[in-house]
């Protein structure tokens, strides 16, 4: 009677120590594929459609500076930030902007400009193409940031920021086979002469 319960405390063992291992092979695997399955960047390359919401022209010494508002469907973190940024390079490709800045907000967000900003942006990328501030030289030509989840109810992104590194930005721009902006760009207003 003991020679079976030890036999049965080893076959209890080794089917325990056996999932570990399969379970940690799995976790092996998943870091190994790494963070393009996890963080969702296998999704669509270049993010997806979106709505331009309020587009904004301005001109200081240094050149224009342009920001656009953009709506898209409820999707996840890095599926909004490559479409501010596939955004930000189709508006490089048509104005000279020397600051290009994309905010992307929830279909469920603020209405008016006054109120798309802090917790209303679930992501939002910044492209100076030719930084002339030592301020910009330090910054980059790319930056940018995504919330974490979705939006709430009221359209806020209430999860924790994550900054993309100006090099990843850089290599996803690179990587985009055609840019293209919002499927309703919307006629922007010549820019404010200062």
């Amino acid at each position: 009677m003991q020679e079976r319960r030890r036999r049965i405390l080893r076959i209890s063992l080794a089917v325990l120590f056996g999932t570990l291992c399969v379970g940690g092979a799995g976790g092996a695997a998943a870091v190994y594929y790494g963070p393009e399955e996890l963080l969702g960047l296998s999704a669509e390359k270049s993010g997806i459609d979106c709505q331009t919401v309020a587009t904004a022209k301005a001109r200081d010494r240094d050149g224009i500076w342009i920001r656009q508002f953009i709506v898209t469907e409820p999707v996840d973190e890095q599926v909004r930030l490559r479409t501010a940024l596939r955004v930000a390079e189709s508006l490089r490709k048509v104005e000279a902007g020397h600051l290009i800045q994309i905010s992307v907000l929830d279909s469920k967000g603020p209405t008016t400009v006054s109120g798309m900003r802090g917790r209303a942006i679930g992501a939002q990328v910044t492209l100076i193409p030719s930084p002339v501030s030592d301020a910009e030289k330090q910054k980059g030509e790319f930056s940018g940031f995504s919330m974490e989840g979705g939006a709430g109810s009221d359209g806020e992104f209430h999860g924790l920021r994550f900054n993309a590194k100006p090099e990843d930005l850089a290599a996803i721009a690179a990587g985009f086979d055609d840019a293209t902006g919002c499927s309703n760009d919307l006629e922007m207003p010549a820019p404010a002469k200062s």
